[in-house]
């Protein structure tokens, strides 16, 4: 062996590596922040949906003989929302969700039995036998410390009652619940496993040996090669989504998940795999745009993983307690169809949410499909430069201002929000001042702005302040609007509601401290980073409609609650356009305080003001004056 040659063939094989940046950091870096994020993030969100279902109201009812049951554990029930009933109950009224749980009473030796019965397939009801076991736990105990300290001695409390859970659920939707918690994860790793082989067959390598130009060269519209290896990719995907889906449901069957076996319904199967071709049809359209960004066979290779990981985060959707398919949620790429599979196979699920999800997905892998075919442009690919090439050069800086928000949302996701949890007012502050101002800094610099350009705090005008106090009302009007009109799609859970009151109640702190934590401190430091260096860093190479855009969007993703998103990215918006118009940052800071302190002291007086025609009609006016107050735009607004 010769050493020398080996260390020159390693040496030009790691400098290779080294000068594919992309590749490098697909393969190595990419996945060590989306581990993170997977894992952190399902804790997180699994964390807040059993504390929302912990605090959604069940029905328990108490049938004929269990009424001194109901007498010991009733006060204990009611510590969390629940309604206790009494009477006969029918299983009818168990299926059909009129009681969520039925407590029933058998006479067994030494002591009676509390049977409770429930169904598997619905998280309500799998709640309230969880509660009703609590409770009687609970009961034990207390009634264990009563009697220590009353007659000094410990009788068996478990000689009061023995405690037993039935499952009430028809065994084909019992069965259906466990499958359809398994099968949307499986489904996104076997799609993209079997699809990356096509994909990565039909676009990079068929570049790296030349056979691309080929094609390209004939008299074939690119739109038409990309949907005919589109198919062929979704076809591969498909064949995999079967028979894997086949496999997982002939192992629930027969007792191989969980050590029982469960059935499952063949029209719920066959619902299920309706919506098994618009998920790989998604899913094959992200692996054929990749697959056609990458220069290489082994560049595609390194986005495989980090794709898989990134697919697999809304796919969790369904394995987490609570969540139910909604018409918003419906619209969410992947886990709107994880969660349509996961009702459907459960049984009884909402017809429109299905359709919307189906239909959605359907949609995306559409504009997939036409996004891979603009990629396909014969000149861009015989002159061997990557597809995004040009396009990552016109949007340099947009580009690079992303990457350091993305940056900047980690650190608040994984530094901020354990400090607020630990301490809400410092961890507030420091999350603020410790990350959100510095981080405004570092990407104003990733952007190539000045500071002064960036954030724009020339002198404060009476115009400004003017402007903001006009558009304080519009503001909480188009809050309070979109919020009431996502509510009747997406509720807001009951926990939440309560968390954010007790986070902003003004009895444990004085209101000038509130108005700093809640209304001032967010007005400077989120502006500055949201309208200033983000808005400014985008507004370099795009139009100012798609900045805005952007930048409203990120602005309402940054508050991390699905429920907040849209009220949040209209404020975001509005917020944006004062900026362009006004051509400083004070508007916008003056108009954030404000709104923030508007929703802290009025509270919910703000939605009875929104029921009051002359309310709206003096917001829109304060709007209109608010606009002309600066005439003529900001010299960055065209």
């Amino acid at each position: 062996m010769n050493l020398g040659d080996v260390r020159l063939v390693f040496l030009r094989e790691a400098r290779d590596l080294l000068r594919d940046r992309r590749a490098l950091f697909a393969s190595l870096f990419l996945p060590a922040l989306l581990y993170p994020a997977l894992f952190f993030g399902t804790a997180h969100f699994r964390k807040a949906a059993e504390k929302s279902l912990e605090n959604r109201e069940v029905v328990v009812g108490f049938g004929p003989g269990a009424e001194r049951i109901r007498f010991a554990i009733e006060g204990l029930l009611r510590r969390r929302p629940c309604r206790v009933l009494s009477g006969s109950f029918e299983p009818s009224d168990l299926a059909e969700g009129r009681v969520h749980a039925i407590v029933e009473s058998s006479p067994a030796v030494p002591a009676p039995e509390a049977v409770v019965r429930f169904r598997s397939n619905s998280d309500l009801s799998a709640e309230a036998a969880a509660r009703v076991g609590r409770a009687l736990e609970d009961w034990r105990e207390e009634a264990r410390r009563t009697r220590l300290e009353t007659w000094g001695v410990l009788p068996d409390p478990a000689a009061a009652f023995r405690f037993e859970a039935v499952d009430a659920a028809l065994p084909e939707r019992a069965g259906g619940a466990l499958l359809g918690r398994l099968l949307p994860l499986v489904l996104v790793l076997v799609t993209i496993s079997a699809g990356s082989v096509a994909a990565l067959e039909a676009f990079a390598a068929e570049r790296e040996r030349g056979t691309l130009e080929t094609l390209l060269v004939h008299p074939v519209a690119p739109s038409d090669l990309a949907t005919g290896k589109f198919l062929a990719i979704l076809a591969a995907s498909l064949a995999a989504a079967v028979t894997n889906v086949a496999s997982l449901g002939a192992t629930v069957a027969l007792g191989g998940a969980g050590g029982a076996s469960h059935s499952v319904s063949l029209s719920a199967l066959a619902g299920a795999f309706l919506l098994l071709v618009p998920t790989a049809a998604f899913l094959a359209g992200l692996l054929a745009e990749v697959s056609a960004r990458a220069r290489t066979f082994r560049e595609g290779q390194n986005y495989v993983l980090p794709l898989s990981l990134a697919c697999m985060v809304p796919g969790l959707a369904a394995f987490l307690p609570g969540i139910e398919l909604t018409p918003l949620l419906a619209l969410v790429p992947i886990g709107g169809t994880a969660l349509a599979i996961r009702e459907v196979l459960k049984g009884g699920a909402p017809l429109l949410p299905v359709a919307l999800a189906g239909a959605s997905a359907t949609v995306y892998a559409a504009l997939l499909v036409r996004r891979t075919g603009r990629l396909l442009d014969a000149e861009r690919i015989l002159r061997d430069e990557p597809p995004e090439a040009e396009a990552s050069r016109a949007h340099l800086h947009s580009r690079r201002t992303l990457g350091a928000t993305a940056a900047t949302f980690l650190l608040v996701f994984y530094l901020g929000f354990p400090a607020q949890a630990r301490d809400p007012i410092g961890g507030l502050l420091a999350t603020l001042y410790g990350i959100v101002l510095p981080c405004a800094f570092l990407v104003a610099r990733a952007s190539g702005l000045p500071p002064r350009e960036a954030f724009r705090l020339s002198a404060l005008r009476p115009a400004h302040v003017l402007a903001a106090a006009a558009l304080v009302p519009a503001a909480g009007a188009i809050s309070g609007l979109l919020l009431r009109l996502q509510e009747r799609f997406l509720p807001t859970p009951e926990s939440l509601l309560r968390e954010m009151a007790e986070k902003m109640s003004l009895d444990t702190i004085s209101p000038s401290l509130a108005l700093l934590l809640f209304a001032a401190s967010p007005g400077l430091c989120e502006e500055l980073l949201f309208r200033g260096a983000i808005l400014r860093g985008l507004r370099r190479d795009l139009p100012a409609a798609k900045a805005v855009a952007i930048s409203s969007l990120l602005f309402g993703a940054f508050h991390f609650e699905i429920h907040r998103l849209v009220p949040q990215a209209a404020l975001g918006a509005l917020l944006a356009a004062l900026t362009l118009r006004a051509g400083s940052l004070w508007p916008a800071v003056l108009l954030h305080a404000g709104h923030n302190a508007l929703v802290l002291f009025a509270g919910e007086a703000v939605s009875y003001l929104l029921l009051d025609p002359r309310f709206l009609v003096a917001s829109a006016l304060g709007a209109f004056a608010a606009f002309r107050l600066f005439a003529r735009p900001g010299r960055d607004a065209a």
